[in-house]
C-alpha cells in the first residue's frame, strides 16, 4: 500500500471487537451493529461512540454498562450484563417503579437506596411480590401521612432460590479416532472477496475442521480490509461405544459441573445440590433442584400490571 492509500484506508472502520457479553453472542451484537449501519467499511467520522453506548443501553435492558472505544480502524464494544435480563434497576429511564420478585425465594439481604422496603431478611416471597416500593410516604412532625411521592425504587437484594435441573443422554455414544492424516487450506479475504490459494487438497469421509482467522493490520489499531484464513482438516474414524454406568455417571457430573460453573461466573452462590443421577434402559438422567443465593428482583413500573 502507498502512503496515500494507507491514509484513505485509515478513514474507515475495518475491525469490530465485542468483549464481556455472555447472554448475547458476538454474532448477535455484530448483527445489531450492522443493522445500525456500523460495519466494516463504515466511515469513522460517522460513528459516535457516545450515541452508540446510549442506543445499546436503551435496546438491551439486561446490559448494565457499555463502553465503545474507537482507536485507529478498530472499534471495541465492551459490555457488562445484569444477572436478570429484565434488569435489577431502571437504568435508562428515570420513571417511578417498584422492584418486584421475579420468582419464588427467601430474602437473604436487602439494602434500600431509594424507595420503601416491603420485605426483610427471612421473608418468603412469590413472583410479583413487591420487594422495594417506589411509593414513599411523606409525614409531618406528628407522624401523620401528608402525601405519597413516587420514586424509582433502587436497592441491592439477594435471595435463596431453587434452580430446576434436568439432563439426559444416551449411554450409546460415538468417539473419534484420528488417523494422523491432515491437510491445510489457505484463503485470502480482500474486501468482500474470498480467494482460495493453491495447495494440496485431500478428500476424507470423516474429518474435523478448524479455521483460524488472521486479520491483517499495521500496529495494534490500524486494521486493513483484508484477512488470512488457515483451515486444517484432520481425518478421523467414527466408532460406536457404550458407556458403563460409572462412565455415564461421571459424564453426567461433568455436564452438571459445567452448568453450575456458568451460574457461578454470574455471581451466583451454589448452596446445595439436590440432583440425582440414574442410569436405566440405555439412558442416563440427572434431575433435581439446586439451592442457590443470587441477586434478586426486577423492575416493574408503577401502574403497570404485575407478572
Amino acid at each position: 500500500f502507498s502512503g496515500a492509500g494507507l491514509y484513505v484506508l485509515s478513514l474507515f472502520l475495518w475491525q469490530i471487537r465485542t468483549v464481556g457479553s455472555q447472554a448475547h453472542s458476538s454474532e448477535e451484537l455484530m448483527d445489531y451493529l450492522e443493522e445500525r449501519g456500523i460495519k466494516s467499511g463504515t466511515l469513522l467520522s460517522s460513528i459516535s461512540c457516545h450515541e452508540l453506548e446510549e442506543q445499546i443501553r436503551k435496546d438491551y435492558k439486561d446490559i448494565a454498562w457499555v463502553s465503545c472505544d474507537l482507536k485507529g480502524t478498530l472499534l471495541t464494544v465492551t459490555v457488562k450484563e445484569t444477572l436478570d435480563k429484565e434488569a435489577l434497576t431502571a437504568r435508562t429511564e428515570d420513571v417511578p417503579c417498584d422492584l418486584v420478585a421475579s420468582k419464588k425465594g427467601t430474602i437473604d439481604s436487602i439494602v434500600v437506596r431509594s424507595g420503601s422496603a416491603m420485605v426483610k431478611k427471612g421473608d418468603k416471597v412469590r413472583a410479583g411480590d413487591v420487594l422495594i416500593s417506589g411509593q414513599v410516604g411523606l409525614y409531618d412532625d406528628s407522624g401523620t401521612l401528608m402525601e405519597t411521592a413516587l420514586v424509582k425504587a433502587e436497592g441491592d437484594i439477594t435471595a435463596t432460590t431453587k434452580l430446576r435441573y434436568e439432563d439426559s443422554f444416551s449411554m450409546l455414544h460415538y468417539t473419534k479416532e484420528y488417523t494422523g492424516r491432515s491437510f491445510r487450506e489457505y484463503r485470502l479475504l480482500l474486501g468482500e472477496k474470498l480467494f482460495t490459494l493453491p495447495g494440496k487438497k485431500e478428500t476424507y469421509s470423516y474429518y474435523d475442521e478448524k479455521t483460524r482467522h488472521y486479520p491483517l493490520h499495521i500496529g495494534p489499531q490500524l486494521y486493513l480490509p483484508a484477512a488470512f484464513y488457515v483451515t486444517v482438516r484432520s481425518e478421523c474414524r467414527i466408532k460406536e461405544k457404550m458407556y458403563t454406568e460409572d462412565q455415564a455417571v461421571r459424564e453426567a457430573k461433568k455436564r452438571l459441573h459445567l452448568f453450575l460453573e456458568e451460574y457461578r461466573s454470574k455471581g451466583v452462590t451454589i448452596l446445595e445440590n439436590r440432583v440425582k443421577i440414574r442410569c436405566a434402559d440405555g439412558m442416563c438422567t440427572a434431575k433435581g433442584k439446586i439451592l442457590v443465593r443470587e441477586a434478586f428482583g426486577k423492575v416493574r413500573e408503577i401502574g403497570t400490571d404485575s407478572m
